[in-house]
Parts: C-alpha cells; structure tokens; sequence
C-alpha cells in the first residue's frame, strides 16, 4: 500500500514520511507486514515433536537430566538462517549478471 500524504504538509497520515513534492509513489511502512522467516531447528523440533519424539523421551534414552535439545535447537537456527542469507545473496548476484547489471 502506498503513503496517503496530506496536501497541506506533505505528510504521510500513517507512517509520517516527509514527502518533497507530489506525487511521490512510496510503499508505507505502516502498513508493510513482515512475516516471521521459517527456522531450521524449529521445524525439526515440530516435526520430531509430531511423530512423538520430545524431549523428556530423549532424555529417558540418554539417562541424564539434559539432552541438549535446546542448545541443538539454537545452533540449527542459525546455521538455517546463515544458509537461507548466503542463498538470497547468490540468487540476487546471479539475477543481476543475468539481466545485464
């Protein structure tokens, strides 16, 4: 959705953006949704979680208190966004060469 300016300041009503003359075309971000990014560590907990593998199972498998299933959790959160990053910047390289920029 585009910025509503007011004629008298040139004003966006909802984000306050300062437009220098009208029109200007700009997306508001008042009104941008950003969806949360799917993550690595969390899909695979729902998943095993689904099929009836939890965490106090792992634990009774292992025979200790902690099975280190959070700590797991977190560094394969970060390796899937570090992967998903490096692929957006491959993608977005490649379609410049692709189209001549």
């Amino acid at each position: 959705m585009l910025c509503d300016y007011s004629t008298a300041d040139l004003r966006c009503r909802a984000c306050g953006h300062q437009a220098l003359r009208l029109p200007t075309f700009r997306e508001c971000t008042a009104t941008r949704i950003y969806l949360p990014r799917p993550m690595l560590g969390d899909a695979l907990a729902w998943l095993l979680t689904a099929v009836g593998i939890t965490e106090a199972r792992v634990s009774g498998w292992l025979g200790s208190a902690s099975c280190g299933c959070a700590s797991r959790r977190r560094r394969l959160n970060v390796w899937g966004a570090v992967a998903v990053d490096r692929a957006e910047r491959w993608i977005n390289a490649f379609s410049r060469f692709a189209l001549g920029g």
